[in-house]
């Protein structure tokens, strides 16, 4: 399955997501014919009411079941308000070990960690 998720910065802030018990970098499931760029930008919108500017594509990750494609994106617009997701929050990057992820988002974490300049 095909499942995309943003970095989304803010200032010098990133987004992340908790749904159930563990945080994960928002995203979602690539529908029809629509390119990856066009499902993340569609997910953040549908999932948190805010719009985005990808950034570039920051790297792929897979498991038996997903192949997750990771952007770098930048908030453009919106109000945040949550519709599939218990809490959200914008951290610094320094912060980010406080937060226990989802499997497949830790590794986007670990390499988002040794980026010093993104």
């Amino acid at each position: 399955m095909l499942v995309t998720a943003a970095i989304i910065f803010n200032k010098n802030k990133i987004l992340i997501a908790k749904r159930g018990n563990k945080w994960e970098f928002p995203g979602g499931r690539l529908e029809g014919k629509e390119s990856l760029e066009e499902c993340i930008k569609r997910e953040i919108k549908e999932e948190l009411n805010i719009g985005i500017s990808i950034i570039k594509k920051f790297c792929i990750e897979k498991n038996n079941e997903i192949e997750l494609h990771v952007f770098l994106a930048r908030y453009e617009n919106g109000n945040l308000k949550l519709r599939f997701h218990e809490n959200a929050k914008w951290i610094n990057i320094e912060e980010i070990d406080k937060f226990e992820f989802l499997p497949l988002d830790e590794k986007v974490v670990e390499k988002l960690k040794k980026i010093k300049n993104i």
